[in-house]
């Protein structure tokens, strides 16, 4: 059993709770962009809890480089506060750094392809971070309903991502037309 200042430090300042159907399909619609807001979530908890002088905002928009160390640092409070977090989490920061570079850097179609399922390394740590709100702060919303500014944001990406298929369609055909000249 945790002790009890370590319990109520924790109630003081939950990780962020969010179902895990929901994180999936926002960082899917939204390019990956909901992910940084799920790294200044957990951020923001960590300078709390921990009263550290530290930037949220700067550490979500670095998110490859600081998933490390909020990894760690998470994994070490689920266990801290009594649950089981089985996951390496250095191993998950490389692949979240890794998949994060494929959006950005041109390294082959497969790792571009890859790089949108980045949130899944969010998800492993997200399921331990729920398991702990729901043992120590049960009373703390799974957080599983989107409020009108997530559906606004799932609408954005989704006709965004309709655009793009549209585009890509007449591209192929423009070459088509253009190798048949």
């Amino acid at each position: 059993m945790p002790a009890p200042e370590v319990v109520a430090g924790y109630r003081a300042a939950p990780m962020f709770a969010i179902s895990l159907g929901k994180l999936a399909v926002m960082s899917v619609c939204t390019f990956g962009i909901y992910e940084w807001y799920w790294f200044l979530k957990h951020w923001d908890a960590e300078r709390r809890r921990e009263s550290e002088h530290l930037s949220p905002v700067v550490r979500a928009l670095f998110a490859p480089c600081f998933a490390f160390s909020l990894f760690r640092r998470l994994k070490h409070r689920v266990a801290k506060l009594g649950g089981q977090a089985t996951w390496p989490a250095f191993g998950l920061g490389l692949a979240y750094l890794i998949l994060g570079l494929g959006r950005v850097v041109p390294l082959g179609a497969w790792l571009s392809l890859a790089s949108g399922l980045s949130f899944v390394p969010l998800l492993i740590v997200q399921h331990s971070a729920n398991a702990i709100n729901r043992e120590v702060v049960p009373e703390l919303p799974p957080n599983g309903k989107y409020s009108a500014a997530e559906l606004a944001l799932l609408a954005a990406g989704i006709a965004f991502q309709v655009v793009i298929v549209l585009l890509l369609r007449q591209l192929t055909e423009l070459s088509e037309i253009l190798d048949s000249m």
